[in-house]
């Protein structure tokens, strides 16, 4: 969605705001190591320690809390990456900073709406449980 955003408001501002001048074959480099690290070390990771709780993504029933793997370091390892990682990949490859700066605002709407629902139910789900690794894991890395 920031992806989009930043391709319509590029469109309607005819600004691109260019920021660098790599070559695209570096560019591409760039694309294929950001999504290699995004899909092996963060979704897999996030993933398996979902299916290892007996969770999992995409809505499924919540049976257990990961607190393992990456989610010993942030308790959102997923949305970590696309803020962090993800849109600062793409931003490079398309070579626009528009994702950048739309990136408080997709990072507001994940802790304010999605965080924050997926915070109550797990509450619910594991009261005592998810207030310890509340106070020992960060919500993001910091």
């Amino acid at each position: 969605l920031t992806m989009m955003t930043s391709r319509l408001i590029w469109k309607i501002t005819g600004k691109r705001l260019a920021w660098h001048n790599l070559p695209m074959s570096v560019r591409v480099a760039i694309l294929a190591v950001g999504l290699a690290i995004t899909k092996f070390v963060v979704l897999d990771n996030a993933g398996g320690e979902l299916a290892k709780a007996g969770s999992g993504t995409m809505f499924t029933p919540v049976g257990g809390l990961a607190t393992e793997g990456l989610y010993a370091y942030t308790r959102n390892p997923m949305y970590t990456a696309l803020i962090f990682f993800a849109l600062p990949t793409l931003s490079t490859v398309v070579n626009t900073a528009w994702p950048l700066l739309l990136s408080p605002i997709t990072w507001s709407y994940l802790t304010y709406v999605v965080i924050a629902a997926e915070e109550e139910l797990l509450t619910k789900a594991f009261p005592k449980e998810y207030a310890a690794y509340c106070e020992k894991v960060p919500r993001w890395l910091i």
